[in-house]
């Protein structure tokens, strides 16, 4: 990709991400965490959700 996109950060898309998550915990309460973490604007918060999905 790099060589391709010099420059160009590499990214990966939430739903899929999820989708894969999904499949070891299919709690709800995954999702609502991790789309809380995804939607944050300050690391701190991200930080904060991070260790809100670990534990």
């Amino acid at each position: 990709m790099s060589k391709l996109l010099p420059g160009v950060d590499q990214r990966f898309c939430v739903c899929h991400l999820y989708n894969n998550f999904r499949k070891i915990f299919p709690e709800k309460r995954m999702k609502e965490l991790m789309w809380k973490a995804v939607t944050t604007t300050y690391p701190q918060a991200w930080e904060k959700e991070m260790q809100e999905i670990k534990n």
